[in-house]
């Protein structure tokens, strides 16, 4: 069984921008089999520290590495060195698969006028009255009140090996046809998409812009200042496409 017969706790102690790292070594004996094997046995000795455990004394670092090394002219001994430090904090994966290298994000509620209610309602101020005479009156005005809702910006840096002047071309200036980082289709705009190239390669800004209505045009029928109470979808109520919509599901980027 292998023994642990010396332990050097201050064999380096080092300040960073990112943290503290030390070091630890360890000198083990009565180690046997060949010469890889008594490495191995040196590495999961007891009393060893193993990846991620905390360091005795220092707050807030871990083991991020052990690595064990024959002693000369002692074959049956090993040095143990332990280095401890910050965990570099892991990208994900699809990220930096597809190149991405940053995302920011502004959030922010802007005003703007609305005929509708939340429950995607027209909203109309109807009044109705009979008049001395036997006259009727009767009168429906349209509402439209300004509201403040919910807009983010979403900019995402990308690198890529060649200029992509074909996805700039396809998804500039379009709404995403499709469901995009959660959100439901028609409600996020590609408004800048920019590339330029240092050091080899092309950095490409993307800009998104959020809005929860979505970015489709509505409108109301209004005859002499009122909207008749017969309106429906196609009779009095007209939507129109304003922004090409295109899916996203190939823009290779997401948030």
């Amino acid at each position: 069984m292998a023994n642990i017969v010396d332990i050097i706790d201050g064999a380096a102690v080092e300040s960073t921008l990112e943290g503290f790292k030390a070091e630890r070594v360890f000198f083990l004996t009565e180690l046997g089999g060949s010469n890889t094997g008594r490495l191995y046995q040196a590495l999961i000795a007891q009393g060893i520290p193993r990846v991620g455990d905390p360091h005795p004394d220092i707050p807030g670092i871990k083991v991020l590495s052990v690595k064990s090394e024959p002693l000369e002219r002692q074959p049956n001994q090993a040095r143990v060195q332990v280095t401890y430090g910050v965990e570099e904090t892991k990208t994900d994966p699809e990220s930096e698969a597809n190149g991405i290298t940053s995302i920011e994000v502004d959030a922010t509620a802007l005003a703007e006028e609305t005929q509708v209610d939340i429950n995607g309602e027209f909203m109309v101020n109807k009044y109705t009255s009979w008049q001395t005479g036997g006259s009727f009156l009767q009168a429906c005005i349209p509402v439209r009140v300004s509201v403040y809702r919910p807009q983010m910006t979403v900019r995402i840096k990308q690198k890529a090996q060649s200029l992509p002047k074909a996805k700039i071309q396809q998804y500039l200036g379009t709404v995403n046809a499709d469901p995009w980082s959660g959100y439901p289709a028609g409600t996020w705009l590609c408004t800048a998409l920019n590339a330029s190239f240092s050091k080899g390669r092309w950095d490409i800004d993307y800009n998104f812009i959020y809005r929860e209505n979505g970015w489709q045009v509505v409108d109301l029928i209004q005859i002499n200042g009122r909207i008749p109470e017969d309106v429906s979808e196609g009779n009095g109520i007209a939507r129109f496409n304003v922004y090409r919509a295109v899916p996203w599901s190939q823009i290779g980027v997401r948030w």
